[in-house]
């Protein structure tokens, strides 16, 4: 394992969008146009990621990071720096905005592909967002320019799963990540409006996640129990206990090159949000789960979680289950440097 370089950028609230899965959804700040952090705020913070070790950065809201006014001052300082700069963004402004970054050094582009066509406007509450999301999208293509795709897995798009992540396969993003729904801030009494049982997500998530490999792009399956779980997709799942050292992620101010000190950061971010106990305790796997949201687990009475016994673990697993990282680092994307 090799711990997660690359700073996660906050650029202010503005937006555009209202994502029904958005965790600033019920904040008052999102979408407030004038709240955007200055230049100098992300210059220091950037500064700081670099100064402990960071080699990358990652413009990640909490609105939509091309609004902030500065944006492009933020890519061109990264770059005369040399630090890689990605940009998670809904993709729907014109493609030469997009084009004008590029042009002064960004890395590459992240899209939230969360449906597709009137869909995916709906969870947006976006009117028209999918078309000029895709006419972005299109003109990366066209232009060779690298982007990568996450789509927030819920309730109003788990059964079409299949069909979105079939059409984002063929537009060749070099990485394709399924995220969980992860009940923070004002979602934790209201998770349940937004999250899919695992047991009813499992074949879709297999599916998907299959046409992916198949295609040879890089896959993450983000926040996903491993007893819901076919054996041969669990390199690919990052639970809590290993996000800081997913490549794709970003870090939460606990980069260091001390393992000792890193391994404490993953078991206290696990402790933090993951469900504690049986059955979880007892499971032969649960140093690579590291089990599963806690209030997901409570809002779904249980998630029909159970312990994954050793004689169910494919032999190809069974040398490194007492081994930190064992099964995680079997997976390419987690040996992939977070720069195209």
């Amino acid at each position: 394992m090799i711990s997660c370089g690359c700073v996660g950028l906050n650029v202010g609230w503005s937006c555009s969008a209202k994502c029904k899965h958005c965790f600033y959804r019920r904040d008052a700040r999102l979408g407030t146009w004038t709240n955007q952090y200055s230049f100098e705020k992300m210059k220091a913070d950037i500064d700081k990621g670099k100064e402990q070790g960071c080699n990358r950065v990652t413009a990640i809201g909490e609105g939509e990071p091309m609004l902030n006014k500065d944006i492009k001052r933020v890519v061109e300082y990264c770059t005369s720096i040399g630090m890689a700069t990605n940009i998670i963004t809904t993709g729907v402004l014109p493609p030469s905005k997009y084009e004008d970054l590029f042009n002064v050094g960004l890395n590459h582009l992240q899209f939230s592909c969360h449906h597709l066509g009137d869909k995916f406007d709906e969870i947006t509450e976006l009117p028209g967002a999918y078309v000029k999301q895709r006419k972005t999208m299109d003109w990366c293509k066209s232009n060779n320019k690298p982007f990568r795709t996450n789509t927030t897995v819920q309730q109003l798009n788990y059964r079409d799963l299949e069909t979105i992540v079939e059409n984002l396969v063929a537009q060749k993003p070099f990485h394709i990540s399924l995220l969980g729904f992860l009940p923070h801030y004002e979602w934790k009494s209201h998770s349940e409006e937004v999250i899919v049982h695992p047991a009813e997500l499992r074949p879709h998530i297999e599916k998907s996640a299959q046409m992916v490999l198949d295609a040879g792009i890089l896959l993450t399956i983000r926040y996903h129990p491993l007893c819901h779980l076919d054996p041969k997709y669990w390199p690919y799942v990052t639970n809590a206990l290993y996000v800081v050292y997913d490549p794709m992620e970003w870090y939460y101010n606990v980069f260091t090159e001390d393992v000792g000190k890193m391994w404490d950061n993953a078991e206290h971010m696990r402790d933090s949000v993951c469900v504690k106990g049986e059955p979880c305790d007892s499971c032969a796997v649960k140093l690579h789960c590291g089990a599963w949201n806690k209030t997901n687990v409570e809002a779904l009475s249980g998630a029909g979680l159970r312990a994954i016994k050793v004689e169910e673990v494919p032999s190809e697993y069974r040398s490194v289950l007492n081994v930190k990282g064992g099964i995680f680092d079997m997976s390419p994307t987690n040996h992939h440097t977070g720069i195209v």
